[in-house]
């Protein structure tokens, strides 16, 4: 499998152990942030093979980052985490 490039924004500690611990053992490099500011940044100077974003926090607004990362990166991967995950 290729290393990839992967975000995560979500706030929540247990996800960013999980998506640290693929990442170390698929190779891949794992971004943390839950500032959708950063994420822009993030995307500017990275190359972003998958952004996991948390679309059931109302303050983080996931599903329309999702959306605005589907039109200005439409090759990026994405996946939402909702509650019940």
């Amino acid at each position: 499998m290729n290393a990839l490039n992967i975000l995560v924004y979500d706030a929540d500690p247990a996800v960013r152990d999980i998506a640290e611990r693929l990442a170390k053992a698929t190779g891949s490099r794992v971004l943390f942030t839950d500032n959708q500011t950063e994420v822009d940044a993030i995307f500017d100077a990275d190359d972003i093979d998958v952004l996991v974003a948390d679309v059931a926090d109302p303050v983080l607004e996931g599903n329309a980052l999702l959306e605005k990362i589907d039109r200005k990166y439409p090759g990026t991967m994405k996946i939402a985490l909702g509650q019940d995950y």
